[in-house]
């Protein structure tokens, strides 16, 4: 089990005390927080009562060991740090995606590393060279602006309340300028949906964008514009996520919301952004896609 100091230190590891803050005020928080924890009063927190309060399950849990984590490997030649989601998708969260990833890392490091189960489903383990940055490659990412979006939930209405509004995003496979027999896109691309956003507006936020994946060898005008090796890409470094948590709502007319947080398939990933709801029924996982935490730091 935690004492109480070695609870504080843990905290002040993963960076949840506030540089310059008070060292008493600190310290009485991290008291009253292992107090409401420690329910039998023994001074002690036992890993069970630390799922429970967390809401933690065996997913969530699951860490691989040093000898076999290919993201611990990786965090030690990195200096990339990766905060709690506290906002939308682009309000603390920055992702560095690679300007290329070739055909061969990725199939080739797929089926040497390994597969997590997840349900009925298998998430590829990710390794350090899988997520490699490469000037070109056959695929693509890159940041693309992005309208399409859908009102999900607004303050309109509600009599003493601000102006703003949450968006989630649309039409992940964007249209390109062509628009003949096939009517779409000239090119094998879709976009990450990492969350909703809000603003304070009624409007819809301009100036968003999304993460864009391109297969460079199946886009141009005289090719096939197969899929099967972008979806399969996708799943494999951009995976929907297992599960939401409720860690937030607002109930009650006119105006009722609920704030969900997307949990990842395995460690290796993260989930940058939140969903919003305005019913108590989880979003469909769909609704958003995890990254390779390598990908993710910390946006001051």
């Amino acid at each position: 089990g935690l004492r109480n100091e070695d609870f504080q230190e843990g905290l002040e590891r993963l960076g949840l005390r506030r540089p310059g803050g008070s060292h008493a005020l600190w310290t009485q928080q991290v008291s009253d927080l292992f107090k409401l924890l420690d329910k039998d009063s023994r001074g002690v927190i036992l890993m069970e009562q630390f799922r429970s309060a967390m809401e933690l399950d065996t997913r969530d849990w699951d860490v691989p060991s040093k000898s076999s984590s290919p993201v611990k490997r990786a965090n030690r030649s990195r200096s990339k740090l990766f905060t709690p989601k506290r906002a939308f998708a682009g309000a603390e969260v920055g992702l560095t995606s690679p300007q290329g990833l070739q055909a061969a890392a990725w199939a080739s490091e797929a089926e040497s590393v390994g597969k997590a189960s997840v349900g009925k489903a298998s998430v590829t383990r990710l390794s350090p060279q899988m997520c490699e940055r490469f000037a070109s490659g056959r695929f693509k990412v890159k940041w693309q602006p992005h309208a399409a979006l859908r009102r999900v939930w607004t303050t309109a209405g509600v009599a003493g309340e601000g102006a703003l509004s949450i968006w989630a995003p649309l039409d992940m496979v964007p249209k390109g300028r062509f628009h003949g027999a096939r009517r779409g896109s000239n090119a094998a691309k879709e976009r990450i949906p990492l969350g909703h956003f809000a603003c304070s507006s009624y409007e819809a936020p301009a100036g968003m964008q999304l993460l864009e994946v391109t297969d460079e060898k199946h886009s141009g005008l005289f090719v096939k514009h197969c899929t099967e090796a972008l979806r399969h890409l996708l799943g494999v470094f951009f995976p929907h996520p297992v599960r939401f948590r409720k860690v937030w709502e607002q109930q009650g007319a006119p105006a009722p919301l609920r704030i969900w947080e997307p949990i990842p398939p395995a460690p290796e990933f993260v989930a940058p952004g939140m969903v919003a709801t305005c019913g108590d029924e989880q979003p469909i996982l769909g609704e958003v896609r995890c990254v390779p935490r390598p990908w993710v730091e910390r946006a001051e």
